[in-house]
């Protein structure tokens, strides 16, 4: 840990948030295997708390976040939810956005820039998308940085807040994070598909059914639509449950292998594939090759090979 870095952030921060909106940003980073089955949750959720900030999250670092953080704000860009996205859009150059990690590619921020200033905690040398290893070229105001391990950075971070007075605007999330869930008509003998991710997540449950999903789950989405209308329909992190988007460079069929790599890598767990109609059609003649592994296979069919259409 920088105690550089940290010594810049306690001399400007505090005053910097006073009367201002500070947005908590987690990236992939968070959700990576050195930090997923360590405290990152527990820490990410003190941070919202403390700050009183509202906390967005990626495809894939939602799984950094904790289900029971109060802050927990939605997904941002694609899948987003409409009150993370108004949020962000409501950022002026005076704002803050504490970025724990940082995605800056088109499905996260949507090939972007952060409106206002960004303190970036990170223990990454020269990330994908940087410059000097850092990423002051995608941020319109100024651009920090808090160099070392996450967790021990999260930690003194925290401590040295404990006693001080915070004074950024407070902001109030919402339970329900949407405020459109019109994704009809669907077509005749096709399935609701916000009705199936609750159904199958276990947010609601309709005449019979009850929630699909086990404890301890993984779940893999391909670039297709399971890859954006998952992340709308549930809103937040989902208990026991974690979920990867294999969306980098859009290659369609991708998550195939990353399902079965996960099924080897975690043989106790259960793996649930969600793929596009588009997608399976680069995989289906490999079924036979995986039929003893036990992944579900979920093909979402809209009709066409697109994903523009909800």
């Amino acid at each position: 840990m920088n105690e550089f870095d940290i010594s810049e952030f306690f001399s400007a921060f505090t005053d910097e948030i006073s009367s201002r909106i500070v947005i908590i940003y987690v990236g992939e980073e968070a959700a990576k295997p050195t930090y997923r089955n360590r405290n990152i949750q527990d820490l990410i959720t003190e941070f919202s708390v403390r700050l009183r900030a509202p906390t967005i999250y990626s495809m894939n670092s939602v799984n950094a976040v904790s289900p029971s953080n109060p802050f927990a704000a939605g997904y941002i860009h694609l899948g987003f939810n409409d009150f993370s996205f108004d949020l962000w859009k409501s950022l002026t150059k005076d704002d803050v956005v504490v970025c724990i990690g940082y995605d800056p590619g088109e499905y996260e921020m949507n090939s972007g820039n952060i409106p206002g200033n960004m303190w970036h905690l990170t223990n990454e040398v020269n990330p994908y998308s940087s410059k000097n290893g850092g990423f002051a070229h995608r941020v319109d105001g100024k651009y920090r940085q808090v160099k070392g391990d996450l967790e021990l950075t999260l930690k003194a971070i925290l401590e040295g807040l404990k006693d001080k007075s915070l004074h950024n605007i407070p902001v109030y999330v919402p339970e329900f994070l949407n405020t459109n869930e019109d994704y009809g008509p669907f077509a005749k003998g096709t399935v609701d598909l916000v009705k199936f991710y609750k159904t199958f997540s276990g947010l609601v449950k309709y005449k019979t059914f009850s929630g699909l999903l086990k404890h301890e789950t993984i779940i893999v989405n391909d670039v297709c639509q399971a890859y954006k209308d998952f992340q709308r329909v549930t809103m937040r992190p989902l208990a026991g449950v974690e979920v990867y988007s294999s969306h980098r460079d859009s290659f369609m069929s991708g998550g195939f292998g990353v399902a079965i790599g996960t099924k080897f890598g975690c043989p106790d767990k259960e793996v649930e594939y969600f793929t596009g109609d588009g997608c399976f059609r680069y995989f289906g003649a490999a079924l036979s090759l995986i039929n003893n592994l036990g992944i579900g296979i979920w093909v979402i069919d809209n009709g066409n090979y697109h994903i523009v259409d909800k």
